[in-house]
């Protein structure tokens, strides 16, 4: 049985080691199972994966119960896909905590009670932390004016390395070309997975649209004394959005911090607006770091993510699964992918063996 894979990001990549790991595991007991599976990409610039800081936060935009277990459930997924990959989990996941800032003046009561939502969950009761003054815990940020939730369990990574060792792990064949038509694909493959960006006419037939992440890397400024101290802070976000298409994002690599820009509905035009954008996310990023944290730009990457829009009042969800006679769109991360890929997987893993089971 052939499997394509439309799409070689941490999703794509996610799939296509879930699906070989399984097939090694069914191998043992049956030697004559075969399941090929391929991953396609075309290597355009600009790929969503570079652009993304390797959150793997539980408290990140979850609107309800189910939504916060299931990105704690996200966690758990990744150790177990990343296990026994090169490198180990240990070097491929870091245990920073996360920080869930937001203005003390307005914001307080609200981020109690999403405390509270979390705190529900038995995996989190008594772990998420209010704080007065998230400057306590983030000794860059300004003081007493921005209160936080604090949950010391959250992960980062580095997302390009995560694909290049499950990459390594389980031998994954990648086809380099562009794919223009999915249905034409099937001639080729028993079953076609896409989860890449949106420039597929089947995504936009399921109101899939591309947003533009900015990440920037910034060198530290005079108010830092060495790496070391930088490595200690904990990755902070800004609750909600704060200014339209800006999100105050900060969390350190290496001998740079790397701030974020989370969307703004630009289609591919990489370059419309870019400086100014990039100028506004640094204004933006001073609202809420003391003075001289950040120095100059060494580089700016920027990523396309695939955006479900929604009706409004619909149910949030950080992706969906769609089967078309053994074509699978999984699709809706919004800037989540890095979380949720390892349970996707699985969840497609799961849809494949169903559809299968029908046949």
């Amino acid at each position: 049985m052939k499997i394509g894979i439309i799409g070689g990001g941490i999703v794509g990549t996610a799939i296509a080691a879930t699906l070989k790991k399984y097939s090694l595991l069914v191998q043992q007991d049956h030697p004559l199972f075969d399941v090929s599976v391929s991953i396609i990409d075309d290597h355009r610039p600009h790929q969503t994966s570079q652009a993304g800081q390797g959150y793997l936060w539980s408290i990140h935009r979850c609107n309800d119960e189910d939504e916060v277990r299931r990105s704690f459930e996200a966690k758990s997924a990744w150790k177990e896909l990343l296990e026994n990959c090169v490198g180990g989990v240990d070097n491929l996941l870091e245990e920073r905590g996360s920080l869930l800032i937001a203005p003390s003046n307005k914001y307080s009561e609200v981020l109690r009670e999403y405390r509270n939502l979390g705190n529900k969950i038995d995996s989190f009761q008594g772990q998420i932390e209010f704080i007065e003054d998230a400057s306590a815990l983030n000794p860059f940020l300004k003081a007493d004016r921005y209160c936080g939730l604090y949950y010391p369990s959250d992960l980062v990574c580095v997302p390009t390395d995560i694909i290049q060792a499950l990459r390594d792990t389980y031998d994954i064949r990648e086809e380099r070309r562009r794919v223009t038509c999915l249905q034409l694909e099937k001639e080729t493959y028993d079953i076609v997975v896409c989860c890449t960006g949106p420039w597929i006419k089947e995504l936009y037939d399921v109101n899939v649209v591309p947003i533009r992440g900015i990440l920037l890397h910034v060198f530290p400024g005079k108010a830092i004394s060495n790496v070391e101290s930088m490595k200690k802070s904990i990755p902070t976000m800004e609750w909600g959005y704060g200014v339209p298409g800006l999100h105050f994002t900060m969390s350190s690599r290496g001998a740079t911090w790397l701030v974020g820009a989370s969307r703004e509905d630009v289609g591919f035009d990489i370059t419309h607006n870019l400086d100014d954008v990039t100028d506004n996310l640094m204004k933006h990023a001073t609202n809420f770091l003391k003075s001289s944290v950040l120095s100059s730009i060494s580089k700016r990457t920027i990523g396309f993510r695939p955006l479900l829009k929604r009706k409004e009042n619909a149910r949030h969800s950080s992706y969906e699964i769609n089967n078309k006679d053994g074509l699978f769109l999984c699709f809706g991360f919004e800037g989540q992918g890095v979380l949720f890929a390892a349970h996707a997987a699985a969840q497609v893993m799961k849809n494949i063996l169903d559809y299968l089971n029908d046949e």
